[in-house]
């Protein structure tokens, strides 16, 4: 009787658990983890082209000033043109800032490369006080100092206006420390050469010329090409 009661109680207590534990999940060991189907896109994508429409290109930088080739000549003055140029010049804050712009009237190509001498005239082309100091520094940075090539603007006779030039000098001083001087004219002797070239400055509203104080004194930078005076441009 005793074993009976056993043998029952035991087939009960197995009932029990089969009843109220859940069943073991097991996963099949060759089973993906993720088992959603891959979407197949309908359409095939476009392939990448090798080569960029041209509406959506970046514009390319302007080219960069002539390279100086061998044995090109150094430019003297009866090939040059020189002019002020407004876009560059002008005042303020004390200071007055004077560009001139160069061209090459000849029929080759010359170097320019340093600092040009520069001499104030009065309207009858007398002698201004000057005193002129080579730098290579900016209000913004420094200039470089490098030999420029000058390529003819086709021209004997005068570069016409259109044409760009092809370098520049600039220089600059104060209006405000006594005394000042009043320049008509400006007498400019660049590197190499012993022909000046004479540039009004009796323009831009200034009938009598520009007007530099401290005595003349004027901070002049080496020459420049037209790219290193105006910037790269975008086409």
């Amino acid at each position: 009787m005793a074993r009976y009661c056993l043998l029952v109680a035991s087939a009960l207590t197995a009932t029990l658990v089969s009843c109220t534990s859940p069943p073991l999940a097991r996963t099949p060991p060759s089973a993906p983890l993720n088992t959603q189907s891959p979407i197949t896109p309908s359409i095939a994508p476009t392939p990448t082209p090798t080569v960029s429409p041209t509406a959506t290109a970046r514009p390319s930088p302007s080219p960069t000033a002539p390279i100086v080739t061998a044995g090109e000549p150094t430019c003297t003055g009866s090939q040059l043109q020189v002019a002020f140029w407004p876009a560059l010049s002008g005042g303020g804050a004390g200071s007055v800032a004077v560009s001139l712009a160069i061209w090459n009237r000849g029929t080759r190509r010359c170097t320019i490369h340093g600092w040009a001498t520069l001499q104030f005239l009065n309207p009858a082309g007398g002698l201004v006080s000057t005193h002129w100091v080579e730098t290579t520094a900016t209000f913004g940075g420094s200039a470089r100092l490098e030999a420029i090539s000058l390529l003819p603007c086709g021209e004997s006779n005068g570069c016409p206006s259109r044409v760009a030039p092809a370098a520049f000098i600039n220089f600059f001083g104060d209006d405000v420390i006594e005394p000042c001087v009043t320049a008509a004219e400006v007498r400019v002797l660049t590197p190499g050469t012993s022909i000046p070239v004479v540039a009004n400055l009796s323009v831009q509203g200034y009938t009598d010329g520009q007007i530099f104080c401290s005595d003349g004194k004027i901070f002049v930078l080496p020459v420049q090409s037209a790219v290193e005076a105006l910037g790269p441009t975008l086409s």
